[in-house]
């Protein structure tokens, strides 16, 4: 099972139903990422109450993403900078997010995909996302911010937001949700996994006869500089 190929592993329910949990693999570049998943987590199970259960960023692909883990970032201590301009083999380009510790810059390109937690093959489109993600990090250069030689440690991170979805008749099930954690695990070995499910969100239809009950972050790092 997953959780065994997993030991830094916590599980955390923030009220009675909703679910929030964090993994690292063995040799996780991103452990200190724990701090942002435990900021996030709040933030997200604290949006519906200021939305009246009517808004959530999640449904709005990596750009509502990208956002809103950016914010949740800055509350747990981290600078963030979105949209960071700079250059891809010589040709202008855009990074999703930029973070930076005292002693960490993380250079982010993210992803976004939704799938029904019936379409158990969608889990493959996951590490095709995340491939792309890392050709685009990997080659990503910046000569002009000082902040790339400040002597902070570079960190290329790719990342993919999955918003899994039912059908508005089906009732959220807890066991789909970890059946899908697991079968993302095993596939796609990723270096952190971060979900949260707020219970306010369990009846959220955005779009027709979709109910969008929570987000999955999968992270992995690409390596050094």
């Amino acid at each position: 099972m997953w959780q065994s190929r997993w030991p830094l592993c916590r599980h955390r329910r923030l009220a009675v139903e909703d679910l929030s949990g964090v993994t690292f693999s063995r040799q996780s570049a991103l452990l200190d990422w724990e701090t942002i998943h435990d900021r996030w987590a709040r933030d997200l199970i604290e949006f519906p109450g200021k939305t009246d259960s009517r808004e959530i960023p999640y449904v709005h692909t990596e750009h509502g993403n990208t956002t809103q883990f950016a914010i949740s970032a800055s509350n747990a201590g981290y600078a963030a900078i979105r949209e960071v301009s700079g250059n891809r083999e010589d040709k202008g380009a855009k990074l999703d997010l930029i973070l930076v510790s005292n002693d960490t810059v993380y250079l982010i390109e993210a992803k976004w995909l939704e799938f029904s937690f019936n379409e158990h093959s969608k889990v493959e489109d996951i590490s095709v996302q995340l491939n792309r993600a890392e050709d685009q990090v990997r080659i990503y250069s910046n000569t002009v911010s000082r902040i790339f030689t400040s002597g902070r440690a570079i960190r290329r991170v790719a990342v993919s937001y999955v918003t899994p979805f039912i059908s508005e008749q089906a009732p959220f099930d807890e066991r789909n949700l970890y059946d899908l954690l697991s079968r993302i695990t095993e596939s796609v070995q990723p270096d952190m996994l971060s979900w949260v499910f707020p219970a306010r969100m369990r009846d959220f239809s955005y779009w027709v006869n979709r109910v969008y009950p929570g987000v999955i972050v999968v992270a992995r790092h690409v390596g050094k500089q």
